[in-house]
């Protein structure tokens, strides 16, 4: 996600609006995934 992030921010300039939209997405889609990831909680044997 950070380099994706350091990406995004070093091209944002050079982007489309329906480019950086499709980022803006993906990044939301990527924070949710390791949310999830980092908080699931796998059953007590």
């Amino acid at each position: 996600m950070i380099a994706l992030a350091r990406d995004l921010t070093n091209r944002a300039a050079d982007l489309s609006p329906v480019e950086l939209d499709y980022a803006h997405e993906r990044m939301e889609w990527l924070a949710e995934e390791i949310w999830e990831s980092a908080t699931r909680r796998e059953p007590l044997a």
